[in-house]
């Protein structure tokens, strides 16, 4: 078989460095192959009947050719490229020469065929693929179907797919190099060409059926030619021949998409390249010629009604019915007739609709999406391409499929992302994909009165979006799900921006699509909370932010006693599971109000409160999860940046709340929460905007010579906004004005309780957080002005609320925001700044007694922890504490508001100590009259003789300051006429107006004369916290009476600064402190429930006697010692009962075992034991020689008695005695 081809001289082509390399590639692999080409000639050109026999030994020849030419183009590709390797036609004929003699023969092996093909490829590539012409291809293109499928050209079943991969692989590289060097029009112009063009679709496509999985590089190099070749013989076909074979080849291609297990990223981008191949060129626009025609069709059928698809909801009517169809003109080609477009686009949808969901939903597939760049791309670029050059013909159909498509697309690249404060990665891609769409779009797709304008199909589809799918999505509370919905969300309304740019209904476009956003998502979200609502924990405050506190409650006598109606039970019997389930309820939600500012203590942290993120706030994460809503809070807040009129939304969400008159007040209250936030995330923009406001200087924007003498200046207000953001706050106002105040706590009895306190804590938190968002429309004196004077209070308010700790977090978050943009990060600079709007909205609350509220002074004890001792030195915290001790006096009774006060008194005095007594140390003590020289002898002991000296000399100047007030003498302190004991030093809040407007003058002097490094008015404070302390020390809570006595321990190391007033607070709170020990010392009821708390407060007690003796110690005028012996001898009365020395004890372990098993019921607790040793081992070592030996004797006996003698520093004196004393029982 002689080839014929028409030879075209190399050098007109290339020029004589072509031919020279040609004929060098051309010698060179003549002289390697020549040999082989005779004997397999000889084989091939015996008789058919010798040849039979003679075939098996071709096999090796044949292999040997094919690794020759593959080996030669690969030592000549070190230092050409592919496309200079050619060889001469001469060559070409010569290799081709034994060939042509093979296919002369009947039944050749199939090994024997695929070198056979393995060599026409390599003729077609190297040769004559440059020197292409029909009638080569008409001759050669038949052979080579013949040889990859017998069954090729007659119409029969293909048995291709039976064939082994490397018979596969030849037939798909031979098929590529055979149709890449086709000549131009071959399948389209010649009367051939029609067939082949057929037979060969159908036999690459049943080619690729038979691969149902990528194992390796061959399978995957096999499809890659395969596809290759489709898309070649794609391009090269007429629209017309392509359009009879559209539906069996998208069918192919989609069902060999779906049935394979397993494909390489590479063959499903082939897919998707060779659709989109396909779609273009049958569906063009520029290829079809068409008239646009008016006609408006009424439907014919209710299948056609329902295409109309008209949605109803509510008021809101949604109809997607289209004016104007396509007509194709009649002097077209019958398979391209009206008829066959509209059933052609029917049947395509369908199909790319399952390819699609395939793409997106299947297990196998997903990973390749989300992760392959090339996918993606894939992806994009054939709805990109399609849209753009198919527009008008897919306009009905496949536009809105493609358009879909894309924004599945998106929602897998954006999955992880959830930023909502700025305009994340996910939005930027979502903007660049969209523009890439609209930028090639004809100018016809713009024109409003055309029937094929976007802008009202993507109106309709995001209506339908809105409708239809973000119900059912929200609802679903189904990440993946949402993302989706989200993103194709952000997608339309991008498209539709772009769209009606220039057109006047832009703007009510978006407007309208934004509006009805915002409406379903308030519906949905509502529905959902309702009904979806996660059955879980409830959570704190320091769950959400702050960390838990290691320091365990004041006292904890609710856990260590264990009795019902005052009746001690058994340890086998819990007591906290006898009773009603709801009572406890209750009785655990009341205990938890009453004591909610011990709760406040335990869980307010100043570093987690200038730690917290927004990103920790979560208003529905018990409906959804988190991410769930920062995808609805990314959605937002991307529109809320695509439309100018925005403003108009928050109105008409807004307006709308108010109108609820017909739902339950729950629907209400969430509703309302739930525009609040929409509103809020609308109206939210980045810190930057507002400082730029800042410095908006208008001689920067007036262009006065610009401007024509006839024309008005245009009054623009650059802060429009804030009008906007008023509304926002008095909405917030009166959603929190309606809740109730602190969080609309009450008593949760039912799960319908339980769902109402979660909607108003929702509502709640979401109003604290706009006061918060509102921050970035205002400079800082407008937002101090005209914001935190109303709104300060009720977010300082939100972060006492322990019961609501969304609302708590939200109010943290918000400070903190508010901090941050105005004041630097520092919330001490934000309450000092607002201190007047403070104090005012507490002082209004203390003095008028519908406002008053246990939780009152958890919110000035988070004020102190915020500004520490700043409002005491400005004097602005001295009135409330006037209306504090004023509300002591008058509600002392109600146990739980007194001990939120006495929390903020201690913190106050906390304040003044850090301030003041940091070098504490270094300070001298003020005594009496400032002129006493420390006696410093008294009490101590004598190592020398001038000691024994200094010993006499001081006993003969001591002196006991309590004498004075029998004697007579003259007082260090001066007592005012007509006031009571404990009013000496400091005025009361219910004098007279007289007296506080003419103060005595002693006072007067004092404090023009005052040398105290604390200053004159805080040191007041003290002494007045002090003295009110020992006046409710004697209220029946030990609770509070505990706290109590831990303030008096804080305030003393204030108030013996000014040892010379210290004295007298001492003495005239004496008695206090002896009654306590005394009672203490009375015989106890074993099974009474509150010895346990009693010895809690005996012990603090001690323990601050303890501070009295070091003091007195310290000041060295030693006026305590008589009272030492006098509580001495009250606690002898504790009748501890003396060891029964037996002549069986040998040891003092076993003795002092012995005492310790003896000791009294009063004195079992440890701590307790451990503050009375420390006591009188301390006014041992204070008073020393001044306390007889035989009290000393019985002292240091009785704190051997307690068994803690080893864990105190003993003197030498003690030491001594306890010597003695050890002695006597070996003794005995």
């Amino acid at each position: 078989m002689s080839m014929q081809y028409n030879e075209v001289n190399p050098s007109q082509q290339n020029g004589n460095i072509f031919h020279e390399r040609e004929r060098e590639l051309s010698s060179s692999l003549f002289a390697s192959i020549k040999p082989i080409c005779i004997e397999i000639n000889k084989i091939a050109s015996l008789p058919p009947s010798v040849f039979k026999l003679q075939a098996e030994y071709l096999v090796k020849p044949l292999d040997q050719l094919v690794s020759e030419l593959h080996k030669h183009r690969e030592v000549a590709l070190k230092s050409i490229t592919l496309d200079e390797y050619f060889i001469s036609a001469n060559l070409a004929d010569y290799i081709f020469f034994p060939v042509s003699n093979l296919l002369k023969q009947n039944d050749l092996h199939t090994s024997v065929i695929i070198d056979v093909l393995d060599i026409l490829s390599f003729l077609l590539d190297c040769c004559w693929r440059v020197q292409r012409n029909s009638k080569l291809s008409e001759q050669l293109y038949p052979v080579i179907l013949f040889l990859c499928d017998s069954h090729a050209l007659t119409g029969d079943t293909l048995s291709i797919a039976s064939e082994s991969i490397n018979f596969k692989s030849a037939v798909s590289r031979s098929l590529k190099s055979l149709i890449l060097s086709l000549p131009f029009g071959f399948l389209t112009e010649t009367p051939k060409g029609y067939i082949l063009f057929g037979s060969t679709f159908a036999l690459i496509l049943e080619l690729i059926s038979s691969i149902t999985k990528t194992t390796g590089d061959e399978d995957i190099t096999l499809l890659g030619n395969a596809f290759e070749s489709l898309q070649s013989l794609i391009n090269m076909s007429s629209p017309q021949n392509m359009s009879r074979i559209l539906p069996g080849v998208t069918s192919s291609l989609i069902k060999f998409f779906i049935n394979s297990s397993s494909l390489h990223y590479q063959v499903v981008c082939n897919v998707i390249d060779t659709l989109k191949s396909a779609l273009i060129k049958v569906f063009e626009d520029h290829t079809m010629e068409f008239d646009v025609q008016n006609i408006t069709e009424a439907p014919s059928s209710l299948t056609d009604l329902n295409d109309l698809m008209t949605i109803s909801d509510k008021k809101t009517e949604i109809t997607t019915e289209l004016d104007e169809k396509v007509i194709v003109n009649g002097n077209q080609e019958f398979t391209r007739s009206p008829s066959w477009l509209k059933a052609t686009r029917k049947q395509l949808k369908v199909s790319l609709t399952i390819f699609f969901k395939t793409l997106f939903t299947s297990q196998k597939f997903s990973s390749k999406i989300k992760y392959k760049r090339q996918v993606q791309d894939s992806v994009l670029d054939m709805a990109n391409k399609t849209i753009a050059k198919c527009f008008f013909t897919l306009f009905e159909d496949i536009v809105p499929l493609l358009l879909d498509s894309c924004a599945l697309l998106l929602s897998f690249i954006s999955y992880d992302e959830v930023s909502v404060s700025s305009m994340s990665a996910e939005d930027n891609i979502i903007e660049e994909v969209a523009q890439k769409i609209i930028g090639c779009l004809p100018s016809r797709a713009f024109k409003k009165e055309s029937a094929f304008n976007l802008q009202n199909l993507l109106t309709y589809k995001l209506n339908d979006i809105l409708h239809n799918k973000l119900p059912s999505s929200i609802l679903s509370i189904e990440d993946e799900k949402m993302n989706t919905i989200v993103v194709s969300i952000k997608f339309h309304f991008v498209l539709i921006k772009l769209v009606s740019a220039g057109q006047d209904s832009s703007s009510d476009v978006t407007l309208n699509s934004a509006q009805k956003l915002a409406q379903v998502l308030v519906e949905c979200i509502k529905d959902a909370i309702f009904h979806n609502q996660k059955t879980k924990k409830k959570s704190t405050f320091k769950d959400h932010v702050f960390p838990k506190s290691n320091s365990a409650s004041l006292v904890d006598d609710e856990q260590s006693r264990n009795v019902y109606d005052n009746i001690k039970l058994p340890g086998y019997i819990n007591a906290s599971r006898i009773g009603n389930t709801s009572s406890r309820k209750r009785l655990e939600q009341g205990h938890s109000n009453m004591n909610n500012a011990l709760l406040v203590k335990s869980t307010f942290s100043l570093h987690d409160l200038d730690t917290v993120q927004t990103s920790e706030l979560a208003f529905f994460d018990k409906s959804f999860t988190k991410f769930f809503e920062r995808k609805l809070q990314s959605l937002l807040f991307f529109v809320s940046q695509l439309i100018s009129n925005k403003e108009e939304v928050v109105e008409f969400l807004i307006n709308h709340s108010m109108d609820i008159h017909n739902e339950d007040k729950e629907s209400k209250i969430l509703k309302s929460g739930l525009s609040l936030w929409i509103s809020s995330l609308f109206m939210t923009r980045d810190v930057s905007v507002i400082e730029s406001s800042q410095k908006f200087n208008i001689d920067d924007f007036l262009d006065l010579d610009s401007v024509p003498q006839n024309e008005g200046f245009l009054e623009v207000d650059p802060r429009d906004d804030q009008s906007i953001v008023h509304l926002i706050l008095d909405f917030s106002q009166d959603l929190l004005d309606e809740i109730g105040g602190f969080g609309g706590s009450s008593i949760m009895t039912s799960r319908d309780d339980l769902r109402t306190a979660n909607i108003n804590e929702i509502s709640y938190a979401i109003a604290l957080h706009s006061i918060g968002l509102s921050s970035r429309f205002f400079s800082l004196s407008e937002f101090e002005s005209s914001v935190m004077i109303d709104y300060l209070y009720p977010l300082i308010e939100g972060l006492t609320l322990t019961s609501q700790p969304l609302a708590q977090l939200s109010a943290a978050v918000s400070l903190k925001e508010i901090a941050d943009l105005h004041y630097g990060g520092s919330l001490q600079k934000l309450i000092a700044s607002n201190s007047d709007y403070l104090i005012d909205s507490l002082s209004i609350r203390l003095s008028t007694a519908c406002y008053l509220h246990p939780n009152i002074p958890s919110i000035l004890y988070v004020i102190l922890k915020i500004s520490g001792i700043q409002l005491l030195k400005s004097n602005h915290l001295h009135g409330i504490l006037q209306q504090l001790f004023v509300m002591l006096d008058s509600y002392h009774g109600y146990v739980s508001l007194v001990e939120g006060c006495f929390l903020v008194l201690t913190e106050v005095v906390k304040c003044i100590k850090a301030e003041y007594l940091h070098q504490t140390s270094s300070t001298k003590l003020l005594i009496g009259d400032g002129g006493k020289k420390a006696q410093k002898g008294l009490g101590k002991e004598a190592s020398s003789i001038q000691d024994v000296l200094d010993i006499l000399d001081a006993s003969e100047k001591i002196k006991d300051p309590f004498n004075q007030l029998d004697s007579g003498e003259k007082m260090a302190f001066k007592k005012r006429e007509n006031r009571p004991f404990v009013e000496q030093v400091e005025d009361s809040d219910d004098e007279d107006v007289e007296t506080d407007e003419n103060p005595e003058e002693p006072q007067e002097k004092e404090s023009n004369n005052w040398t105290c490094h604390i200053p004159y008015d805080i040191y007041m404070i003290s002494q007045r916290i002090f003295n009110y302390a020992f006046q409710l020390i004697s209220l029946p809570s030990n609770k509070l009476r505990i706290l109590i006595m831990k303030n008096v321990t804080e305030t003393y190391p204030i108030l013996v600064q000014n040892y010379a007033l210290c004295m007298p607070c001492i003495s005239q709170n004496w008695h206090h402190i002896s009654y306590i020990i005394s009672e203490f010392t009375k015989e106890k009821d074993v099974g009474n429930s509150n010895n346990a708390s009693t010895e809690s407060f005996v012990s603090e007690t001690f323990k601050f006697l303890t501070d009295v003796i070091n003091a007195d110690a310290e000041s060295g005028e030693l006026f305590l010692s008589r009272k030492f012996i006098e509580l001495w001898e009250q606690i002898q009365k504790l009748g501890l009962v003396t060891a029964n020395h037996s002549s069986n004890v040998g040891t003092l372990e076993k003795a002092s075992a012995m005492t310790r098993s003896v000791l009294p019921y009063n004195l079992k607790n440890v701590t307790l034991r451990n503050s009375i040793n420390a006591f009188l081992i301390c006014g041992l070592d204070a008073y020393g020689l001044s306390i007889p030996d035989r009290v000393v004797y019985d002292i240091v006996k009785f704190c051997r008695q307690l068994g803690v003698e080893k864990e105190t520093k003993q003197s030498r004196r003690i030491s001594n005695i306890l010597v003695s004393i050890k002695n006597m029982y070996i003794e005995f």
